[in-house]
């Protein structure tokens, strides 16, 4: 038998999360995240890419429930992971980058909001090339 924080349960435990996000549970959805983070950060370690992955789909369901302070918070440590692991100008970074862009533009930031986006741009440019469908999405 497995135990509650076992590895083996990470994959039901996605599933679950999805089931809760389309019949429009966020908070239950929550609880699920809360849990793969724990379960990823013990075995994987907190600067893992997966945890940093994870933390930014939290800050997104945050997001979502209104929890807009600890949402910005969750994007930063998710992308201050990211960037450890893959470095400063990976295309990894582009959905962490133009979702805290997009918190920003939000919130009426437009300054923080711009610089993420001209980055993620760059990114996206040099990393993947003009013509990808990413690219594109960060030129919009």
């Amino acid at each position: 038998m497995l135990g509650s924080d076992h590895p083996g349960l990470v994959a039901t435990l996605d599933e679950l999360i999805e089931m809760q996000r389309r019949v429009g549970d966020p908070a239950q959805a929550e609880q699920y995240i809360e849990r793969t983070l724990r379960i990823r950060e013990k075995t994987l370690g907190p600067e893992h890419p997966e945890h940093g992955f994870r933390l930014a789909g939290l800050a997104m369901l945050r997001w979502v429930l209104g929890q807009v302070r600890e949402s910005e918070l969750l994007y930063l440590r998710a992308l201050a992971v990211l960037e450890k692991a893959y470095g400063e100008d990976h295309a990894s970074l582009l959905p962490t980058l133009m979702a805290l862009g997009g918190h920003y533009f939000q919130r009426d930031d437009f300054n923080q909001a711009e610089a993420l986006s001209r980055r993620a741009l760059h990114i996206a440019e040099h990393s993947l090339g003009s013509g990808h469908v990413a690219t594109q999405q960060c030129r919009e």
